[in-house]
């Protein structure tokens, strides 16, 4: 697992960027951290580079947004399951197909609500709150080059 330390919102928004460069289409990436963890910031960089024009903001009041590729088929699916709140919320049935579209890539933030419910090749990062600009970011081994 490598860790980096970013300095700010901008830096976290720029390795969001770097990080659209180390995935393909069909991967889930698990976001794990808590409020104020740059969870968000992180997606949003990687949906620039990604080149998604449309502004990313966390689907906290409705679980998933789907974004557009602006090449190619496919979508960025971001997932927020913050307000889940038992097992009884969450209907894996819902959300199987998106984690398996081999077209597009999921982003979950608030992972670790469902975490047995992801597939095996599921991607984790986990983000902490180091202080008011630091960040702490874990990649999985599975994320190469970062």
């Amino acid at each position: 697992m490598s860790k980096i330390i970013t300095k700010n919102s901008q830096h976290t928004h720029k390795l969001g960027f770097k990080l659209a460069k180390k995935i393909n289409k069909g991967d889930i990436l698990a976001f794990i951290g808590d409020l104020g963890a740059g969870k968000t910031t992180l997606i949003q960089g990687l949906a620039k580079g990604l080149e998604i024009k449309e502004k990313i903001t966390s689907p906290t009041f409705v679980w998933l947004k789907a974004y557009p590729f602006k090449k190619g088929k496919g979508y960025l699916y971001h997932f927020d399951f913050y307000r889940l709140n038992s097992k009884q919320d969450f209907n894996i049935n819902e959300f199987q197909e998106y984690f398996y579209d081999t077209d597009s890539i999921s982003v979950i933030e608030w992972a670790n609500k469902i975490k047995k419910y992801l597939p095996k090749n599921t991607k984790f990062i986990r983000l902490n709150y180091l202080d008011k600009n630091k960040r702490g970011i874990n990649f999985d081994k599975k994320i190469k080059g970062l």
